[in-house]
């Protein structure tokens, strides 16, 4: 006759939540398609508004003559238009 052990029980324990950071750097540094293209997504939109505050940044630069919104240097103006323009 065939005599069966029986299996030890045991406590599962809760897993541990993930750290926030590991969970970041897991996305960051991840290979998937999909995460790739939502970060991708996420970087063209974030120099999309970028690019926005300067253009309004430089509007206010040439709204009236005279008012000088960024300073009196004329190099930031036109790095500002540079910037914005790329």
């Amino acid at each position: 006759m065939t005599t069966y052990a029986e299996r030890p029980t045991t406590t599962l324990k809760a897993p541990m939540p993930a750290a926030k950071g590991k969970s970041f750097v897991k996305w960051i540094t991840s290979t998937d398609h999909k995460t790739i293209g939502y970060m991708y997504l996420m970087t063209s939109f974030a120099w999309f508004l970028i690019a926005g505050v300067l253009a309004l940044v430089l509007r206010a630069e040439l709204a009236r003559p005279g008012m000088q919104f960024l300073t009196s240097s004329t190099t930031r103006s036109s790095q500002c238009m540079e910037r914005s323009c790329f």
